[in-house]
């Protein structure tokens, strides 16, 4: 039963490993060459930022973008640390950028992007959160997407910021895939996501819609996204825009991070269910978001199919090495031959695993080289990424679906 499951999971994998290569070398770069240069109001909303806000402003000030169209508004959204102060210091010592910090109480980000898009009378709105920072052309490719493509929206490249760590070099390489497929979604139409890594939207379109959504579970850039999707908008992805963003270096700040993301993911896939199957959105509702369901659905039954077989296996050898006398010491010292290890597989099991393997591999290093990055550096990482964290994850949507099933309160951070 095991091995014609494994074959189903396996070849609904294989499919969309190719759908996806298909359009791997089919995407076009937007040029910054003759972009029109519009007023752009950057929001940076924080809470408990002051280790990181004096960067993110920095970032801004190095823009290759003329000062005079820039308009940053910091909006402190109820911080209980320096975050405040930190942006004065910086006010004062660059006096010759337009920045307005506005002081509220706790109303999530949502509602903190929400003030600083109420004072915005820009053309272009961008959200660039307050532990990111973007490189000085960035701003200028996300604006070249925008007005080549007609979209309301676009979104950077994210890097991870500060790799140094175990945790943090895993998490380099989830978002070196992420980014590809991001990539891919965009090629296909399909994206849905517009992250607070720099983002960049027409203003008239994002307050036609009622801004962001303070109802969003906590994920409001997906929220956003297909809300915008939604309304027949476009969102695209500028591959020259490069951001870095702080990711968590503990267990529990990642634990809670994925948690959070995963409850947004179910919150808003159940809000926008009438895109799904909906031929008025082509290949979002009838591929990719029906695809974003059952890739999860795939995890889970993958881990648990896995989890199990593991246990009873386990849980044999221990009872046989109680009850059959030499059965322990048999199968711990006597290890099998190459010839006998290979005979004892189970070819139909073994050979779509092998296949998935094969594809998978590919698209590791096809993400890698869209981004300059080296693989063999990363070999030990990519490793885990693949070995271990599909364990964590599940862990993670486990905790997340429970919680979402039972309401539990969301936070922010």
């Amino acid at each position: 039963m095991i091995q014609y499951v494994l074959w189903a999971i396996s070849f609904v994998f294989l499919w969309l490993s190719l759908v996806w290569l298909n359009y791997l070398y089919v995407s076009t770069k937007s040029s910054t060459v003759g972009v029109v240069k519009k007023g752009v109001t950057i929001a940076v909303p924080a809470f408990n930022e002051e280790r990181s806000l004096y960067m993110t402003l920095d970032s801004i000030r190095r823009f290759d973008y003329p000062h005079h169209l820039l308009s940053v508004v910091v909006v402190d959204d109820g911080s209980k640390d320096s975050t405040t102060k930190k942006c004065r210091e910086f006010m004062a010592a660059h006096n010759e950028m337009s920045i307005r910090l506005i002081r509220q109480k706790n109303q999530g980000k949502a509602g903190a992007i929400n003030t600083a898009l109420g004072v915005c009378g820009t053309d272009y709105f961008a959200v660039l959160d307050a532990d990111t920072f973007a490189k000085p052309d960035a701003l200028n490719a996300l604006l070249g997407a925008l007005q080549q493509s007609g979209a309301a929206a676009a979104i950077s490249v994210v890097k991870v910021f500060r790799v140094d760590s175990l945790l943090e070099r895993v998490q380099n390489v989830e978002y070196i895939m992420s980014n590809l497929f991001r990539r891919l979604m965009a090629v296909v139409d399909t994206l849905f996501l517009t992250h607070g890594c720099l983002c960049v939207f027409k203003t008239e379109v994002l307050k036609s819609i009622g801004g962001f959504s303070v109802e969003s579970g906590h994920t409001e850039d997906l929220e956003v996204a297909l809300r915008l999707r939604s309304n027949k908008h476009k969102v695209v992805m500028a591959q020259d825009a490069i951001t870095y963003t702080a990711v968590p270096a503990s267990f529990w700040g990642l634990w809670r991070q994925r948690v959070r993301w995963y409850r947004g993911f179910m919150f808003n896939h159940l809000k926008f269910r009438s895109l799904f199957f909906n031929k008025k959105y082509g290949r979002l509702g009838f591929f990719q978001l029906p695809v974003n369901v059952l890739s999860v659905g795939l995890l889970l039954a993958t881990i648990g199919m896995v989890a199990y077989g593991s246990s009873s296996d386990f849980f044999e050898f221990v009872y046989r090495s109680f009850t059959i006398q030499g059965y322990f010491i048999n199968h711990v010292i006597d290890f099998p031959t190459l010839k006998e290890l290979i005979l004892g597989q189970n070819v139909q099991i073994i050979f779509p695993v092998f296949m998935s393997m094969v594809l998978g591999l590919y698209v590791i290093v096809a993400a890698f080289h869209q981004l300059d990055e080296r693989v063999r550096p990363a070999l030990l990482y990519i490793w885990i990424y693949f070995a271990v964290s599909p364990y964590i994850t599940s862990t993670h949507w486990l905790c997340a679906i429970f919680q979402e099933t039972f309401a539990m309160k969301r936070k922010w951070r």
